[in-house]
């Protein structure tokens, strides 16, 4: 764990990416972990995911299961940006990840002003 850099991480996975030294070829990808699957995405595909979680979860509010009427166990489909990859997911689930991708995107603009400024932030 100390060859990386957690941007953030909750009970339903972790984004991360590997410190310079051993992400010399794609220092501008990170990994997201989510459901038993490993991801490798840009900054740009983080935020695409966090709005494909968010569409699934007005999906939810939608079909009149919001609040006290939301059926936790109920599945919907999340797309993702990676071409033919999708998750069957719920409403729990998407929560959490839309927590995770939040946080993580924060943390990555944060990081990147700080890089801009010419502040180390490994």
């Amino acid at each position: 764990m100390e060859n990386i850099i957690i941007q953030s991480q909750n009970h339903s996975g972790m984004v991360f990416n590997w410190k310079s030294e051993s992400n010399i070829n794609h220092p501008d990808k990170y990994n997201l972990i989510f459901n038993n699957t490993a991801m490798y995405l840009s900054e740009y595909e983080i935020a695409y995911l966090l709005e494909f979680t968010k569409n699934a979860i007005n999906i939810y509010y939608n079909e009149g299961m919001c609040c006290e009427n939301i059926i936790h166990d109920k599945r919907v489909l999340l797309e993702t940006p990676i071409k033919n990859l999708s998750f069957i997911v719920t409403y729990d689930e998407l929560c959490s990840l839309e927590e995770l991708l939040d946080t993580a995107i924060h943390e990555i603009k944060i990081s990147n002003l700080l890089s801009s400024l010419g502040i180390n932030v490994n």
